[in-house]
């Protein structure tokens, strides 16, 4: 991390082609920007705070104007960052951002880092570091049941639990360590107290609280679903009709899928990554052969996997050997082609694999395709609807609350067998760092700075 007193700059806006470019700059030199490359009817010095202002960007040196923009300045302490904080929005041409860009630059301003100015505003007291990871949680949401999970976190809800129970945490402290430095005052005094409180205030929240980042983590980070199966039984079919668009070549020719074909959509508000795979069976054909090896690596790491079968052909060797692959992972078995005349029923598929359920389509009609959505959100929850909690940890919230109850239950089993209270103070304190990493109160900078990295220039 470089000098937090720096004044900083970076394009706020992604690149390519849209209406228009952002460019941010934040610190103390912000406010002295405008005065040197933006010119506008109104002097700068005169400038309100908040209000956008009509004007051209030139280059100092030759008087040349690069851009038409309007400006805004916004005067510490109300701002993203609680710093003077100036932005400039141009034409969105990368020729004209980066001018503007380079003209910011030369006046000493610093390139921000990836994740500075949140950074800057988590340094500043403005928001927490649960806040500032649901900036970037919210950034990248595909879906709206993932964006309200990164918007209550980003309005403090998670925050709002914990500092709850380091509320309570800090209180029990305080009476075992008034045991240790007062301990003729506080002969008649015992345990229960603070072992009701430790488990009302602190462990069955925290568990409470745990219980949830399997939620969370689904809604957040999504699921890979895979289609595999032998060669011309409808998987990339089944594909174009989830994404509803001709995104994989059909054809009557087995083996047209020689390579593995990711899209993304929404699971009923789950975000999934869907996998077209080659068809699994015995090929000479190099190029085939590599891409089913593939399609085998990439089965070890999916969430869900969809089992196709041609319900107009008998099953064949190769789909019990596809079938005893994947018997014991979590699957749903597809019969396909139902708008054919079938060689089988779907109850003896099922009897012949010894499966409890198939789910019967037609990829090609579309027909069934609803149904199958609801079975693979079944499958993936346990439930036919699910919504998002407003308060759900993260992987690293979930480690950090797992350190901290060990720490609880600890305390909790020296106050059971009534040790030493300078012995349950140290698992207390433990515990109390633990929920500081959380918020951010007891993190190192090396979590600091894997976090912020995660985010892009800009933020």
């Amino acid at each position: 991390m470089k000098n937090a007193q720096e004044t900083i700059c970076a394009v706020a806006t992604p690149p390519g082609m849209g209406g228009i470019g952002v460019i941010k700059i934040s610190g103390p030199e912000a406010c002295a920007v405008p005065g040197r490359i933006f010119r506008s009817s109104k002097a700068v010095t005169a400038f309100r705070s908040h209000r956008l202002y009509h004007g051209f960007v030139v280059n100092p040196e030759t008087g040349q104007t690069i851009d038409e923009v309007l400006l805004v300045v916004m005067r510490a302490p109300f701002t993203y960052t609680c710093e003077d904080v100036v932005e400039i929005q141009t034409h969105s041409s990368m020729a004209a951002i980066n001018s503007i860009l380079e003209q910011v630059l030369k006046l000493g301003i610093r390139a921000a880092e990836p994740g500075e100015f949140t950074r800057r505003a988590f340094l500043n007291g403005r928001i927490d570091l649960t806040q500032a990871e649901a900036v970037i949680d919210l950034i990248k949401s595909k879906t709206e049941k993932g964006l309200s999970l990164a918007t209550h976190q980003m309005e403090g809800t998670l925050s709002e639990v914990v500092q709850r129970v380091r509320k309570s945490l800090i209180r029990i402290l305080a009476q075992i360590e008034a045991m240790i430095d007062f301990p003729e005052d506080m002969e008649d005094e015992n345990f229960a107290d603070a072992e009701a409180a430790l488990t009302a205030g602190v462990i069955s929240p925290l568990k409470d609280l745990l219980g949830k980042y399997d939620t969370g983590h689904l809604f957040r980070e999504g699921v890979e679903i895979i289609i595999i199966g032998r060669p011309n039984v409808g998987k990339s079919s089944l594909l174009n009709s989830f994404l509803r668009k001709e995104r994989a070549i059909v054809t009557s020719v087995p083996g047209t899928t020689r390579d593995i074909i990711e899209e993304g959509l929404s699971i009923k508000g789950i975000p999934t990554r869907i996998i077209d795979t080659a068809g699994l069976h015995p090929t000479s054909d190099m190029v085939e052969s590599a891409g089913i090896q593939f399609t085998k690596k990439r089965l070890s790491c999916a969430d869900l996997i969809l089992f196709i079968l041609d319900i107009s052909e008998l099953l064949t060797p190769e789909d019990f050997s596809i079938f005893n692959e994947i018997r014991a992972r979590k699957k749903i078995i597809v019969a396909n082609k139902v708008d054919l005349v079938r060689a089988w029923s779907a109850k003896e598929i099922s009897q012949h694999l010894c499966a409890t359920d198939i789910v019967e389509i037609s990829a090609r009609f579309n027909t069934g395709i609803d149904r199958l959505v609801d079975v693979i959100y079944e499958t993936i929850t346990g439930s036919r609807e699910m919504a998002p909690p407003s308060v759900a940890p993260n992987l690293r919230h979930k480690r950090a609350i797992e350190r901290a109850l060990a720490g609880g239950q600890a305390a909790l089993s020296l106050m059971n067998e009534e040790e030493s209270p300078a012995l349950i103070a140290i698992e207390l304190q433990e515990e109390l760092d633990a929920l500081g990493e959380i918020t951010g109160e007891t993190t190192s900078h090396e979590i600091l700075d894997e976090i912020f990295s995660r985010f892009c220039i800009g933020k």
